[in-house]
């Protein structure tokens, strides 16, 4: 076997493993109950690293008549096409990407709240011992400031602002003094105009009770707004509406409903789908700048339909692990890696996705967690 044939299954590996991440992201896109997503990607792992168990066997096959056609060659064949076509496109077509014309400009600070508090508020929730280890910036909150430029924002709402938190993941770790932490810089930061809170507050029952004394320190001008994710339809979601409601916060659900803002109404819309169904009725909805606040970005489709104008998402968490020129790997989305984060502008509608402040695998390398101030400009 020569080097350059070990070298071609070297790729075929990293187009094999490219494929199955891809089917993981999608599967776990769908409302399927999170035991079998689970054991789907205990077995996608087992799929990836199988095939260097199989190298040898690969390599006898290949050395005794290479151009053989059989399934295991035919499959190598499109494994080698994803690892050295369709993987190396994507990647330089992503690291090329610009942020669309929306955006006006971008500020952003980072906080270390193991320096800011003078001890790691880690905790000890579920995969605690993730949060330990080295170069993990589970602690390190990037406090982004976008300015939006949005075609249909009605001249009296120029400059209104927007906080915008996602995918908190409450069940210990990290504790609670860094989420106070968190909320104390928001505070200083100001009083927006909207507070919008896109889902997964928490990953236990138990947790439900730190919502209130958390986010129920937060203040707005007009309007506290918040939608559930597919976390919290496993931690009784009557009970998470509920603490929210005592927080103060408008829970949307599938619906929507009108707010007078400044003498111009403003279309709150809620979508918890594809978890919770059915999806909002816009029968009666009527004219004005709708805002969408979705769990996940695959709602994208049905916000532009909609005639969304600006459009919050989380669920992807910006991928929480991130690869040095590669990017992200794992995220949880039907279309895979396209909307691990940022801003996109999908005319009529403008998406901002969030990192998210938290994860149930406490997590974070080259992918901190995020809070985000937008500011909507004419």
């Amino acid at each position: 076997m020569t080097l350059f044939a070990l070298v071609l299954l070297a790729f075929a590996w990293l187009g094999h493993a490219f494929a199955l991440t891809c089917l993981l992201n999608v599967a776990y896109a769908r409302p399927i109950h999170r035991r079998i997503l689970r054991t789907f990607r205990l077995l996608i792992g087992i799929g990836v690293f199988s095939f260097g168990f199989a190298f040898p066997w690969l390599i006898t096959g290949m050395a005794n008549d290479p151009w053989r056609f059989d399934a295991v060659n035919v499959y190598l064949g499109i494994c080698l096409v994803s690892g050295l076509i369709i993987l190396p496109i994507q990647t330089i077509r992503r690291n090329l990407r610009r942020e669309p014309s929306v955006v006006v400009e971008r500020k952003k600070r980072v906080i270390d709240f193991a320096k800011e508090l003078g001890v790691p508020p880690l905790g000890f929730g579920k995969h605690w011992e993730l949060a330990r280890l080295p170069f993990n910036e589970l602690l390190q909150v990037e406090f982004s400031e976008v300015t939006l430029q949005l075609p249909r924002l009605p001249a009296a709402w120029d400059g209104m602002t927007i906080l915008h938190l996602t995918d908190l993941h409450f069940h210990g770790t990290p504790d609670r003094a860094f989420f106070r932490g968190v909320v104390d810089r928001l505070l200083e930061w100001g009083v927006p105009d909207l507070v919008c809170m896109t889902g997964d507050f928490v990953d236990t029952v138990r947790h439900q009770f730190w919502i209130k004394p958390l986010l129920g320190r937060l203040k707005w001008n007009i309007a506290g707004l918040a939608v559930l994710g597919n976390h919290d339809y496993y931690c009784r979601p009557n009970g998470v509406r509920r603490e929210l409601r005592r927080a103060g916060y408008t829970v949307l659900g599938n619906t929507w409903q009108t707010i007078q803002v400044r003498g111009e109404p403003l279309v709150a819309m809620g979508h918890e789908g594809p978890w919770f169904n059915p999806p909002p009725n816009l029968g009666n909805c009527p004219a004005g700048f709708r805002l969408l606040l979705s769990h996940t970005p695959d709602n994208i489709g049905w916000a532009r339909a909609a005639n969304v104008d600006l459009m919050l998402a989380g669920h992807v968490h910006g991928g929480q692990v991130r690869v040095p020129i590669v990017g992200s790997l794992f995220v949880p989305s039907q279309y895979s890696r396209k909307y691990d984060g940022g801003v996109f502008h999908e005319p009529p509608t403008v998406m901002y996705v969030g990192h998210g402040l938290s994860g149930r695998e406490p997590l974070r390398w080259n992918c901190r967690p995020e809070v985000s101030w937008l500011v909507l400009r004419r």
